[in-house]
């Protein structure tokens, strides 16, 4: 059985660097185009100073997450308008396997 894969990547920047991000940018790059993605979500620990911004995409599989980096799937993706101001970001994606579990209530 093959996994869904999600791709970690963090930043850390001013609370201004995220809330813009998050208000104006919108960016998820190459992500149509590699196909397989089953979306993104964007936690954000605020209040810190700085704050934490994690991006976490979900893919259907290994397969697609190459399309996306190429050859370095552990290569994050992010384009310098995202990265610039916030300095002090992840350059590697952390891969996870997204493990179902059934809901025993």
């Amino acid at each position: 059985m093959t996994l869904p894969i999600v791709r970690r990547w963090g930043a850390r920047a001013t609370t201004a660097a995220v809330e813009h991000w998050l208000r104006h940018e919108r960016v998820t790059p190459g992500y149509r185009e590699a196909g397989r993605s089953r979306g993104v979500r964007i936690p954000v620990s605020r209040g810190l100073s700085p704050d934490d911004a994690v991006a976490g995409t979900e893919w259907t599989d290994t397969q697609a997450v190459e399309r996306l980096s190429g050859p370095t799937p552990e290569r994050a993706v992010m384009p310098d308008r995202v990265t610039e101001p916030m300095p002090d970001h992840e350059t590697q994606a952390t891969h996870y396997e997204a493990v179902p579990m059934e809901d025993n209530r």
